[in-house]
Protein backbone atom coordinates (compact mmCIF):
# COMPACT_ATOMS: atom_id res chain seq x y z
CA UNK A 1 0.00 0.00 0.00
CA UNK A 2 1.39 3.68 -0.75
CA UNK A 3 1.47 5.60 2.12
CA UNK A 4 1.98 9.05 2.60
CA UNK A 5 4.14 10.29 5.74
CA UNK A 6 2.27 13.42 7.71
CA UNK A 7 3.45 16.77 7.19
CA UNK A 8 2.35 20.07 8.05
CA UNK A 9 2.05 23.16 6.28
CA UNK A 10 2.75 26.55 8.05
CA UNK A 11 0.55 29.27 7.12
CA UNK A 12 -1.33 27.64 4.53
CA UNK A 13 -3.72 30.60 3.35
CA UNK A 14 -4.48 27.08 -2.90
CA UNK A 15 -4.12 28.12 -4.07
CA UNK A 16 -5.70 28.03 -6.88
CA UNK A 17 -7.71 26.28 -9.45
CA UNK A 18 -3.78 28.48 -8.26
CA UNK A 19 -8.95 26.44 -10.32
CA UNK A 20 -5.42 26.71 -7.83
CA UNK A 21 -4.55 23.51 -7.03
CA UNK A 22 -3.55 25.69 -8.97
CA UNK A 23 1.68 18.69 -10.06
CA UNK A 24 3.19 8.43 -13.97
CA UNK A 25 4.93 6.83 -17.04
CA UNK A 26 2.68 6.64 -19.88
CA UNK A 27 0.70 3.77 -21.31
CA UNK A 28 0.33 3.65 -24.57
CA UNK A 29 -2.82 2.40 -26.54
CA UNK A 30 -1.42 -1.08 -27.51
CA UNK A 31 -0.85 -1.27 -23.50
CA UNK A 32 -3.83 -4.35 -23.64
CA UNK A 33 -1.90 -6.31 -25.87
CA UNK A 34 1.00 -6.77 -23.71
CA UNK A 35 0.78 -9.54 -20.41
CA UNK A 36 -0.44 -8.67 -17.31
CA UNK A 37 2.79 -8.09 -14.86
CA UNK A 38 0.85 -8.98 -12.29
CA UNK A 39 -2.57 -9.66 -10.61
CA UNK A 40 -2.23 -6.17 -9.30
CA UNK A 41 -1.86 -4.48 -13.16
CA UNK A 42 -4.96 -4.94 -14.72
CA UNK A 43 -5.70 -4.81 -18.18
CA UNK A 44 -7.08 -1.59 -19.85
CA UNK A 45 -11.21 -0.60 -19.69
CA UNK A 46 -12.95 1.29 -22.75
CA UNK A 47 -15.55 3.62 -21.17
CA UNK A 48 -18.89 2.20 -21.42
CA UNK A 49 -21.88 3.67 -20.97
CA UNK A 50 -23.17 2.69 -17.27
CA UNK A 51 -21.82 3.73 -14.23
CA UNK A 52 -21.08 2.05 -11.12
CA UNK A 53 -19.84 3.79 -7.41
CA UNK A 54 -16.46 2.60 -5.43
CA UNK A 55 -17.23 0.30 -2.62
CA UNK A 56 -18.56 1.61 0.61
CA UNK A 57 -16.51 1.48 4.00
CA UNK A 58 -19.13 -2.08 5.66
CA UNK A 59 -19.86 -3.33 1.69
CA UNK A 60 -17.74 -3.65 -1.33
CA UNK A 61 -21.08 -3.91 -3.03
CA UNK A 62 -22.64 -0.73 -2.03
CA UNK A 63 -21.68 2.71 -4.14
CA UNK A 64 -19.46 4.85 -3.01
CA UNK A 65 -20.72 8.69 -2.59
CA UNK A 66 -19.56 10.14 -6.30
CA UNK A 67 -16.08 12.03 -4.96
CA UNK A 68 -17.09 15.97 -3.70
CA UNK A 69 -13.43 17.47 -4.70
CA UNK A 70 -11.70 18.24 -7.72
CA UNK A 71 -8.36 19.47 -8.32
CA UNK A 72 -7.55 23.22 -10.20
CA UNK A 73 -5.64 24.34 -12.89
CA UNK A 74 -4.69 27.44 -10.70
CA UNK A 75 -2.10 25.66 -8.61
CA UNK A 76 0.50 26.29 -11.22
CA UNK A 77 1.09 29.43 -12.36
CA UNK A 78 4.42 30.85 -15.28
CA UNK A 79 7.81 31.96 -14.04
CA UNK A 80 8.66 35.47 -14.81
CA UNK A 81 11.16 36.99 -16.61
CA UNK A 82 11.48 40.43 -17.93
CA UNK A 83 13.73 43.57 -19.04
CA UNK A 84 15.99 45.33 -16.53
CA UNK A 85 15.00 48.94 -16.29
CA UNK A 86 17.10 51.46 -13.95
CA UNK A 87 16.70 50.13 -10.48
CA UNK A 88 13.63 51.96 -8.45
CA UNK A 89 13.52 54.80 -6.16
CA UNK A 90 12.63 52.93 -2.86
CA UNK A 91 10.04 54.36 -0.86
CA UNK A 92 10.42 55.72 2.78
CA UNK A 93 9.09 52.90 4.40
CA UNK A 94 11.64 50.70 3.06
CA UNK A 95 14.11 52.85 5.02
CA UNK A 96 12.43 52.26 8.32
CA UNK A 97 13.19 48.78 10.34
CA UNK A 98 10.39 48.82 12.22
CA UNK A 99 8.22 48.91 8.87
CA UNK A 100 6.91 45.54 7.23
CA UNK A 101 8.12 46.76 4.07
CA UNK A 102 11.76 46.88 5.47
CA UNK A 103 14.12 46.20 3.02
CA UNK A 104 18.21 46.31 3.77
CA UNK A 105 20.27 47.43 1.00
CA UNK A 106 22.42 44.95 -0.65
CA UNK A 107 19.40 42.05 -0.31
CA UNK A 108 18.86 42.02 -3.58
CA UNK A 109 20.09 39.73 -6.03
CA UNK A 110 21.15 40.18 -9.67
CA UNK A 111 17.63 39.20 -11.31
CA UNK A 112 15.77 41.20 -8.76
CA UNK A 113 15.26 44.15 -10.77
CA UNK A 114 14.08 42.10 -14.24
CA UNK A 115 11.47 40.19 -11.85
CA UNK A 116 10.40 43.48 -10.43
CA UNK A 117 9.66 45.20 -13.85
CA UNK A 118 8.11 41.51 -14.93
CA UNK A 119 5.58 41.23 -12.33
CA UNK A 120 4.35 44.89 -12.40
CA UNK A 121 3.65 44.49 -15.93
CA UNK A 122 1.36 41.25 -15.18
CA UNK A 123 -0.03 42.78 -11.95
CA UNK A 124 -0.67 46.16 -13.81
CA UNK A 125 -3.05 44.57 -16.71
CA UNK A 126 -4.94 42.96 -14.11
CA UNK A 127 -9.12 44.09 -14.35
CA UNK A 128 -10.42 46.14 -11.55
CA UNK A 129 -13.25 44.27 -9.76
CA UNK A 130 -16.52 45.83 -10.01
CA UNK A 131 -14.72 48.09 -13.26
CA UNK A 132 -13.84 51.84 -12.99
CA UNK A 133 -10.40 53.47 -13.68
CA UNK A 134 -7.37 51.96 -12.33
CA UNK A 135 -4.91 53.57 -9.62
CA UNK A 136 -1.82 52.44 -9.02
CA UNK A 137 -0.83 54.25 -6.28
CA UNK A 138 -4.19 53.30 -4.28
CA UNK A 139 -5.70 50.20 -5.38
CA UNK A 140 -5.43 47.27 -3.54
CA UNK A 141 -3.81 44.03 -5.25
CA UNK A 142 -4.53 39.98 -3.92
CA UNK A 143 -1.88 38.09 -4.80
CA UNK A 144 -1.03 34.29 -4.44
CA UNK A 145 2.01 32.45 -3.38
CA UNK A 146 3.29 28.76 -3.38
CA UNK A 147 5.83 27.53 -1.66
CA UNK A 148 7.33 23.89 -2.01
CA UNK A 149 10.67 22.35 0.76
CA UNK A 150 11.30 19.14 2.04
CA UNK A 151 7.30 17.74 0.47
CA UNK A 152 5.74 20.81 2.56
CA UNK A 153 3.59 22.92 0.75
CA UNK A 154 2.79 26.88 1.93
CA UNK A 155 -0.05 28.87 -0.01
CA UNK A 156 -0.20 32.22 1.20
CA UNK A 157 -2.43 35.64 -0.09
CA UNK A 158 -1.17 38.23 0.80
CA UNK A 159 -2.93 41.88 0.62
CA UNK A 160 -1.10 45.16 -0.46
CA UNK A 161 -1.74 48.67 -1.37
CA UNK A 162 -0.09 49.69 -4.46
CA UNK A 163 1.51 48.29 -7.69
CA UNK A 164 5.03 48.73 -6.49
CA UNK A 165 4.56 47.50 -2.91
CA UNK A 166 2.87 43.97 -4.63
CA UNK A 167 5.81 43.90 -7.47
CA UNK A 168 8.33 44.24 -4.64
CA UNK A 169 7.00 41.58 -2.49
CA UNK A 170 6.66 39.30 -5.44
CA UNK A 171 10.16 40.02 -6.56
CA UNK A 172 11.38 39.28 -3.36
CA UNK A 173 9.75 36.00 -2.96
CA UNK A 174 10.89 34.44 -6.15
CA UNK A 175 14.37 35.65 -6.07
CA UNK A 176 15.35 35.36 -2.18
CA UNK A 177 14.02 31.39 -2.59
CA UNK A 178 16.18 29.02 -1.49
CA UNK A 179 18.06 26.62 -3.56
CA UNK A 180 16.19 23.43 -2.91
CA UNK A 181 12.41 25.22 -2.68
CA UNK A 182 10.05 25.30 -5.76
CA UNK A 183 7.88 28.65 -5.88
CA UNK A 184 5.21 30.42 -8.16
CA UNK A 185 2.90 33.26 -7.70
CA UNK A 186 -0.58 35.00 -9.50
CA UNK A 187 -2.19 38.09 -9.22
CA UNK A 188 -5.56 36.87 -7.91
CA UNK A 189 -7.42 40.35 -8.05
CA UNK A 190 -7.06 43.69 -8.29
CA UNK A 191 -9.79 45.74 -5.91
CA UNK A 192 -10.15 49.31 -4.63
CA UNK A 193 -10.63 48.51 -0.98
CA UNK A 194 -8.93 46.61 1.98
CA UNK A 195 -12.19 44.80 2.66
CA UNK A 196 -12.91 43.95 -0.84
CA UNK A 197 -9.42 42.57 -0.69
CA UNK A 198 -9.85 40.34 2.27
CA UNK A 199 -13.19 38.87 0.44
CA UNK A 200 -11.00 38.22 -2.64
CA UNK A 201 -8.29 36.45 -0.59
CA UNK A 202 -11.02 34.38 1.45
CA UNK A 203 -12.03 33.13 -1.36
CA UNK A 204 -9.23 32.15 -3.26
CA UNK A 205 -8.28 30.42 -0.06
CA UNK A 206 -11.59 28.14 -0.27
CA UNK A 207 -11.56 27.49 -3.64
CA UNK A 208 -7.64 25.77 -2.80
CA UNK A 209 -7.18 22.30 -2.48
CA UNK A 210 -6.47 22.95 1.42
CA UNK A 211 -9.73 24.64 1.58
CA UNK A 212 -11.83 22.36 -0.23
CA UNK A 213 -10.06 19.43 1.77
CA UNK A 214 -11.41 20.87 5.16
CA UNK A 215 -14.72 21.27 3.48
CA UNK A 216 -14.71 17.94 2.58
CA UNK A 217 -17.30 15.55 5.02
CA UNK A 218 -16.30 12.52 6.99
CA UNK A 219 -17.85 9.14 6.16
CA UNK A 220 -18.57 8.43 9.93
CA UNK A 221 -20.13 11.10 11.82
CA UNK A 222 -18.23 13.40 14.21
CA UNK A 223 -16.12 16.29 14.04
CA UNK A 224 -13.83 17.36 11.64
CA UNK A 225 -10.28 17.15 12.58
CA UNK A 226 -7.54 18.70 10.69
CA UNK A 227 -5.63 15.00 12.04
CA UNK A 228 -8.05 13.75 10.02
CA UNK A 229 -7.11 10.64 7.44
CA UNK A 230 -7.51 10.97 3.49
CA UNK A 231 -7.99 8.00 0.94
CA UNK A 232 -6.63 9.72 -2.31
CA UNK A 233 -6.57 9.29 -5.68
CA UNK A 234 -4.01 10.97 -8.50
CA UNK A 235 -4.11 10.48 -12.10
CA UNK A 236 -1.77 11.38 -14.80
CA UNK A 237 -3.49 11.79 -17.81
CA UNK A 238 -2.10 11.63 -21.48
CA UNK A 239 -3.64 13.44 -24.08
CA UNK A 240 -2.11 11.70 -26.54
CA UNK A 241 -4.06 8.67 -26.28
CA UNK A 242 -5.88 9.35 -23.81
CA UNK A 243 -4.77 6.85 -21.06
CA UNK A 244 -4.20 7.78 -17.34
CA UNK A 245 -1.78 6.13 -14.38
CA UNK A 246 -3.90 6.14 -11.33
CA UNK A 247 -2.58 5.58 -7.52
CA UNK A 248 -4.51 5.45 -4.31
CA UNK A 249 -2.83 6.76 -1.44
CA UNK A 250 -3.77 7.34 2.13
CA UNK A 251 -2.37 10.62 4.04
CA UNK A 252 -2.83 11.67 7.41
CA UNK A 253 -3.38 15.39 8.38
CA UNK A 254 -5.36 17.70 5.87
CA UNK A 255 -2.10 19.90 5.79
CA UNK A 256 0.42 16.69 4.57
CA UNK A 257 -2.52 15.72 2.07
CA UNK A 258 -2.81 19.20 0.19
CA UNK A 259 1.18 19.63 0.18
CA UNK A 260 1.40 16.18 -1.41
CA UNK A 261 -1.58 17.06 -4.09
CA UNK A 262 0.48 20.34 -4.44
CA UNK A 263 3.67 18.51 -5.60
CA UNK A 264 2.13 15.99 -7.41
CA UNK A 265 0.43 18.84 -9.27
CA UNK A 266 3.43 21.00 -10.05
CA UNK A 267 5.70 18.10 -10.52
CA UNK A 268 3.91 17.36 -13.87
CA UNK A 269 5.16 18.00 -17.32
CA UNK A 270 3.73 19.95 -20.31
CA UNK A 271 3.16 16.44 -22.09
CA UNK A 272 1.01 15.45 -19.66
CA UNK A 273 -2.44 16.27 -17.03
CA UNK A 274 -2.35 16.24 -13.47
CA UNK A 275 -5.05 15.23 -11.89
CA UNK A 276 -6.88 14.53 -8.18
CA UNK A 277 -9.39 13.25 -6.32
CA UNK A 278 -10.91 12.76 -2.94
CA UNK A 279 -12.76 9.38 -2.13
CA UNK A 280 -12.86 9.34 1.62
CA UNK A 281 -11.97 10.65 5.18
CA UNK A 282 -11.64 8.98 7.90
CA UNK A 283 -11.18 9.61 11.76
CA UNK A 284 -9.07 6.97 12.12
CA UNK A 285 -6.24 5.59 9.91
CA UNK A 286 -7.26 1.79 10.21
CA UNK A 287 -10.53 3.25 8.72
CA UNK A 288 -8.60 4.88 5.76
CA UNK A 289 -6.97 1.48 4.96
CA UNK A 290 -9.56 -0.87 5.09
CA UNK A 291 -11.49 1.70 2.30
CA UNK A 292 -8.21 1.96 0.37
CA UNK A 293 -8.00 -1.99 0.60
CA UNK A 294 -12.09 -2.01 -0.85
CA UNK A 295 -11.01 0.48 -3.37
CA UNK A 296 -8.12 -1.60 -5.06
CA UNK A 297 -9.92 -4.56 -4.96
CA UNK A 298 -12.67 -2.79 -6.69
CA UNK A 299 -11.10 -1.51 -9.01
CA UNK A 300 -9.21 -4.47 -10.63
CA UNK A 301 -11.87 -7.11 -9.92
CA UNK A 302 -14.63 -4.77 -11.69
CA UNK A 303 -14.52 -3.69 -14.90
CA UNK A 304 -17.67 -1.81 -14.78
CA UNK A 305 -16.11 0.29 -12.04
CA UNK A 306 -13.05 0.76 -14.09
CA UNK A 307 -14.83 2.63 -16.48
CA UNK A 308 -16.04 4.72 -13.69
CA UNK A 309 -12.40 5.42 -12.93
CA UNK A 310 -11.50 5.95 -16.11
CA UNK A 311 -14.58 8.56 -16.25
CA UNK A 312 -13.71 9.97 -13.01
CA UNK A 313 -10.20 11.44 -14.95
CA UNK A 314 -11.52 11.93 -18.69
CA UNK A 315 -9.82 9.20 -19.69
CA UNK A 316 -10.20 6.32 -22.34
CA UNK A 317 -8.57 3.72 -20.30
CA UNK A 318 -6.78 3.81 -16.89
CA UNK A 319 -4.27 1.69 -15.46
CA UNK A 320 -3.34 1.49 -11.29
CA UNK A 321 0.05 1.78 -10.38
Amino acid sequence: MERVGRRSVVGFTVFWTLSAFAAGVAWSADAAKRPRASDDDPPPLVVGDEQAGAPSKEDESEPVIAPRVKADADESVPAVVGKKPAKPAKPDSQNDPNSPDYRPEGTHGPKWNDTLQSVKKELGELKLAGGGKKDDVNDYFVLGTIDIQDHKATVEYPIREGLQKAAELMADFMTDKPKDAFRKWRGVGRVKNEKAAEGLAKNARAKSIEGQLEAFKPAKPGKKSLDDYFVVGTGELFPATQNADIRFHVVGGTSATASMLLEFILAGSDKTKRMWHVFFRAHTEEEANTYIAQLRNWYDTMEQQRAQMAAIYNAKTTRRC
